[in-house]
C-alpha cells in the first residue's frame, strides 16, 4: 500500500496509508482528511513513497471543497523547510491561511424526496434545512438539544429526506462589485518605455527571469508595475504584488483596482477572518489573478503564474520575525523561478544582496533616474545640531511663549517650517522614535525606570500617562514618585513622537499638526484616516516614525525634516548605515513630487557620516559601492552567508551553560563556518527571557547546514534552552 507523507499547520507531520481507491486521486499537494488522535483534520500530503514497515492509519477521503496546492507553491514549500531549517508543518501553517486550517464540519442538506416532503407539508421541521446547514444552525432552530437534534437528523437521513456531507466552510463573500475597471490612458515616459519593453519581452519567452527596477523615488514605478501586468493578464497569466507593510496596501490597492477591477484581491493578516476566508477562496477559484499584500501574499493559491514584483525590495519588514523566519523578496525569487515567471524588485534604494545578484548576473538592472513629473530631486541640506546658550536663540522668533524652544528644532529648519506653511504647503517632520519620552529618571537617587521582563527602559506617554515597553507591551502607571528614594523629582529624558507633537502645537499654535505612528495608527482603519486628512490638506504639518517614509504620494509637501539623522547609526547591526541610508533617502522622497520644488533638511550630530552624504547628494549608488568594499572585507552579506543561532531560557545560567554546549557540539562536528560566540544578544532579555547569540559566517550555505543540523540535533537531547535558527537575519537584537 503506498505512503502519504501528510504536513498540518502546526510543527509535527505524520505517515498515512493510501486506499487503493485513492491512490490516483491523491498525489503531492492534494488535501486529505486523516484522523490524528479523535479528531478528523485537513492536512496536505506534501510526498508519497512506495511502502512503511509500521502499521498506519489509512487516509479517509480527499475533499472536493479544498483546492489543492499548485505545484510551484508546494515545490516552494520544500525548498523554504529545507532552506530555513525549519519542518513542514511550519511552512504549511505560514501558506495555508487560518481559516483554511480546520477540523472537518458536516453539513446537512435536503435531497429531492426532502424538498417534495416540504413542498407538501411546509410546516414540517424540516423546513428548518431550507436555510441551515450546520448540526448548531439547525439546532437553534429546532429548539432541541444537540442530542434530540442528531437523532432526528439520523431519521431523515434513514428515510432519504437529508444527505449529510463532511465539508470546510470556504464559502466567497466578497463583494464584487466593489470596483470599476478602467483602460490603461497611460503614456510611459522615455525611461518607463525601455523598462516595460524589457519585462514584456521576458515574457513573452514564458520562462522565468529577474530584474531589479532601481528608480528613484517619484520615478512612476508604480505605473510601470500596473503595464507590465496588464501584459500578464493578457497572456492569460496571473500576478503578485507584495508591499512591505500592510499600511502601503490600501492606497496601492486602490490604483490597481482602478486599473484591473475585480481581478485584484488583498491578502494580508488585517483582514477578518471571513474577508481572509473569501480571499482565498477567490484566488483558488481564478475569479482574481492579481494579488496585492505585505510578506504572506506570497503564497496566494495563483495558477499560470506570470509576474511576482516586490516593491521596495529594500524594505527588512519583508523579513518574518517568528518561525518560519524567510525573506519573501527572496521566496519571490524562488516562487518566479519555479513557475516559470518573471520577477521584478523594485527600489530607489536597493539592497546590498540585490546590487551583488546584480554584479553577479543574477538580474538585470533596469534604471530609471529622472521623475515621472518631469520635476527634479529635492534639494537635501544637512545641518548640525549643537548645543545653544539661551543668549544665541531669538526668544520672539525660536522659543514658545514660555521661552523654550523646540526640542531637536535648530533654527534653520524652524525658518523653513514657518515658509513652507505660509505658502500653503506642507510639511512631514521625521523621528523614528514613538512615545513622549524614552526613558524616566529619578534626579534623587537616579533611578531609571525599565521593564522588569525586557533590559530595555520604559518609554513615558503623556495621554495616557503609562510607562510602556515597545518589546513586550508591558503597562505600567506613570509615578508621581521614585519607589527608591521616594523623591519627587521624575524627570522625562529625550524626545518621541507625542512630545514632538505636543511641543509644535504649543509653538506654532495656528498650525494644524497631526501624527503618524504606531500609537495614532493602531489599525488600518486609523492609518488611512490620518492618510486622507493629510492628503486633503486638513493639516499642515504630519510628525511621524518610518510609517511616513514608505511610498506615500503628497503633492502639497515640499518640506521633510529629518530631526535626528543619527538615531539608527548606533545600533549593533552591520547594516546599521545601509539602513539609514535607505531611510533617510526614502524620507526625502516624499517632498516635491509634484510640480513644486521640494526641501529636506537632515539634522544630525555627525554630518560628515558617510550615509548622510550620500543622501545628501542623492547619491545611494556611491554609498552602496563603498559598503560593499567594507561588507567584503569583514566577510559579511551579501559577499557570505550568516546563520544566527539564538538560545533563550528564563534562567541565564542556564541559557549560558546551553550557548556553550551548543557552541561546543557545532565545533566537534566541523560545520563548514567561522563561529562567533557565544555572547548575549544585544537586547540581553526579552519577555522574560535571558538571550544568547551565536553567529556563523559560511561561504557555502548548503554545506554549513548539513553538518549544523546534526549538531543541533545531537545538543537537544540534553538542553532546556529554546533555539531559533534564523538563515540571512536582518536583525542582530
Amino acid at each position: 500500500m503506498t505512503v502519504a507523507h501528510v504536513a498540518f499547520p502546526f510543527r509535527e507531520s505524520f505517515d498515512y496509508a493510501i486506499p487503493e481507491a485513492l491512490d490516483g486521486a491523491i498525489e503531492p499537494g492534494t488535501p486529505v482528511i486523516v484522523p490524528l488522535g479523535p479528531r478528523k483534520l485537513v492536512g496536505y500530503v506534501i510526498a508519497k513513497q512506495p511502502a512503511s514497515p509500521h502499521k498506519l492509519r489509512p487516509i479517509e477521503r480527499v475533499p472536493e471543497d479544498v483546492a489543492p496546492l499548485p505545484a510551484d507553491l508546494l515545490k516552494l514549500a520544500h525548498f523554504m523547510a529545507g532552506y530555513y531549517m525549519v519542518q513542514p508543518g511550519d511552512v504549511i501553517r505560514m501558506i495555508v491561511p487560518t481559516p483554511m486550517r480546520r477540523s472537518v464540519i458536516r453539513h446537512y442538506m435536503l435531497t429531492a424526496s426532502g424538498k417534495s416532503l416540504l413542498e407538501e407539508q411546509p410546516e414540517h421541521p424540516l423546513a428548518a434545512l431550507k436555510k441551515k446547514r450546520t448540526l448548531t444552525s439547525i439546532r437553534a432552530a429546532l429548539k432541541s438539544t444537540a442530542k434530540e437534534t442528531l437523532a432526528l437528523l439520523d431519521e431523515w437521513i434513514a428515510q432519504g429526506f437529508v444527505v449529510a456531507k463532511e465539508r470546510l466552510s470556504i464559502g466567497s463573500d466578497v463583494d464584487a462589485s466593489a470596483a470599476e475597471h478602467h483602460a490603461s490612458a497611460f503614456t510611459a515616459r522615455p525611461e518607463q518605455a525601455v523598462a516595460l519593453a524589457a519585462l514584456n519581452a521576458a515574457q513573452a519567452l514564458s520562462s522565468y527571469k529577474g530584474f531589479l527596477l532601481w528608480g528613484v523615488t517619484g520615478s512612476g514605478k508604480t505605473e510601470v508595475y500596473l503595464a507590465a501586468i496588464q501584459e500578464t493578464l493578457a497572456r492569460g497569466k496571473t500576478a503578485i504584488v507584495l508591499v512591505p507593510e500592510i499600511g502601503l496596501t490600501p492606497q496601492l490597492e486602490a490604483r490597481f483596482r482602478a486599473r484591473f477591477g475585480d481581478d485584484v484581491v488583498t491578502i494580508h493578516s488585517g483582514l477578518t477572518v471571513k474577508a481572509r476566508r473569501a480571499a482565498w477562496a477567490r484566488v483558488q477559484a481564478g475569479a482574481a489573478r492579481v494579488v496585492v499584500g505585505p510578506r504572506s501574499a506570497l503564497f496566494a493559491p495563483l495558477q499560470a503564474l506570470g509576474m511576482v514584483i516586490v516593491d521596495e525590495e529594500h524594505d527588512d519588514s519583508y523579513k518574518q520575525d517568528e518561525t518560519p523566519r524567510y525573506h519573501a523578496r527572496d521566496l519571490a525569487l524562488v516562487r518566479a523561478q519555479l513557475a516559470g515567471a518573471v520577477a521584478v524588485l523594485g527600489s530607489a534604494t536597493p539592497s546590498l544582496e540585490t546590487l551583488q545578484n546584480v554584479a553577479a548576473g543574477k538580474l538585470t538592472e533596469l534604471r530609471m533616474r529622472e521623475r515621472a513629473s518631469g520635476g527634479s530631486l529635492p534639494a537635501v541640506e544637512i545641518v548640525r545640531i549643537a548645543e545653544r546658550r539661551d543668549a544665541e536663540v531669538p526668544p520672539d522668533r525660536y522659543m514658545d511663549k514660555t521661552g523654550r524652544n523646540v526640542r531637536l528644532f535648530t533654527p534653520r529648519l524652524t525658518d523653513l517650517v514657518i515658509e513652507t506653511v505660509g505658502r500653503g504647503e506642507q510639511v512631514i517632520l521625521f523621528l523614528n522614535r514613538r512615545g513622549f519620552a524614552p526613558f524616566v529618571v529619578c534626579q534623587g537617587c537616579g533611578h531609571a525606570f525599565k521593564c522588569e521582563q525586557c533590559s530595555v527602559s520604559l518609554t513615558h506617554h503623556m495621554r495616557s500617562q503609562t510607562l510602556r515597553c515597545h518589546y513586550c507591551d508591558h503597562q505600567e502607571p506613570t509615578p508621581s514618585v521614585c519607589p527608591q528614594c521616594r523623591s519627587m523629582e521624575l524627570r522625562v529624558m529625550g524626545t518621541g513622537t507625542e512630545r514632538m507633537e505636543i511641543e509644535l502645537k504649543q509653538f506654532f499654535p495656528s498650525f494644524r499638526i497631526g501624527r503618524l505612528d504606531r500609537d495614532v495608527a493602531s489599525s488600518t482603519e486609523a492609518l488611512e484616516k490620518t492618510l486622507a486628512q493629510f492628503r486633503s490638506g486638513a493639516l499642515d504639518i504630519l510628525v511621524g516614525t518610518q510609517m511616513v517614509t514608505k511610498g506615500h504620494d503628497f503633492p502639497m509637501v515640499t518640506l521633510v525634516g529629518v530631526l535626528l539623522a543619527d538615531s539608527g547609526l548606533n545600533f549593533p547591526d552591520f547594516r546599521a548605515a545601509e539602513r539609514t541610508a535607505q531611510m533617510l533617502v526614502q524620507v526625502a522622497g516624499r517632498s516635491g513630487r509634484a510640480d513644486r520644488p521640494g526641501r529636506v533638511v537632515v539634522q544630525t550630530f555627525h554630518p560628515e557620516h558617510p550615509a548622510l552624504v550620500a543622501a545628501a547628494s542623492h547619491d545611494y549608488e556611491a554609498f552602496a559601492r563603498q559598503e560593499l568594499v567594507e561588507r567584503q572585507a569583514l566577510s559579511y552579506p551579501p559577499y557570505n552567508r550568516v546563520i544566527l543561532l539564538r538560545l533563550e531560557h528564563t534562567d541565564l545560567g542556564r541559557v549560558t551553560a546551553d550557548a556553550k554546549t551548543l557552541a561546543e557540539a557545532v565545533r566537534r562536528a566541523n560545520v563548514d563556518a567561522d563561529l562567533l560566540g557565544p555572547a548575549p544578544c544585544p537586547l540581553a532579555r526579552l519577555r522574560g527571557d535571558y538571550r544568547m547569540m551565536i553567529l556563523l559566517k559560511c561561504a557555502r550555505a548548503g554545506a554549513a547546514k548539513a553538518g549544523l543540523a546534526a549538531a543541533i540535533e545531537a545538543w537537544r537531547a540534553g538542553a532546556e534552552a529554546k533555539l531559533t535558527v534564523d538563515v540571512d537575519p536582518v536583525s542582530m537584537l
